[in-house]
Parts: structure tokens; sequence; C-alpha cells
């Protein structure tokens, strides 16, 4: 996951009417840190930044969305989002 993903938990948390609490961001913490932890949290380089420009707008214009695929893309994981998965092109997650 991108690392921009925990400043969008430490926003949903801040964020009134979303019910994700700081218990919850505390869990997902504790599961991103544990030894077992499948997922890997990746840092928001130059190189992601510039693969941003490539994901379409048109398809969806939240930046962090478009940051977590370009993530993604960069060095070629799948993108699961808790809407959906997707990809650059907006039809889904690549097989």
């Amino acid at each position: 996951m991108s690392a921009h993903s925990l400043v969008e938990l430490v926003y949903a948390v801040e964020q009134a009417r979303n019910p994700f609490t700081e218990e919850d961001r505390q869990a997902v913490l504790g599961a991103l840190a544990a030894e077992d932890s499948p997922f890997e949290v990746v840092p928001l380089t130059a190189e992601i930044a510039n693969s941003v420009a490539s994901v379409p707008r048109t398809v969806n214009a939240d930046p962090g969305d478009r940051i977590a695929v370009a993530t993604a893309e960069v060095p070629v994981l799948p993108t699961i989002t808790r809407t959906s998965a997707t990809d650059r092109s907006g039809t889904g997650a690549r097989q």
C-alpha cells in the first residue's frame, strides 16, 4: 500500500461523519507492522509521483486514489480499494 494511504487513514479518523476511529487506525497500523503481514508500505517516490500523470483523471479525479493506482503500477502490483479493484484503465483488476 502507498505510504500516502497512511495519511488518508489520519484524515478518515478526523472526519466526523466517518465511522473509522483512532482505534481502527491503530489496528491497521498494527496489522501492517506484524511480522507475518502480507502488506508492504511503499514510499511515495518521485517515480510514483510522476506516474500519477498516466492514471486517467477522467476515471478517478481523487488524488489519493490516483496515487494508490500509480503506487501499484510502478512495481506492477494489484490495486485493491474499498470500492473495487482497479487499474489505470478503470476497468477492474488485472489478471
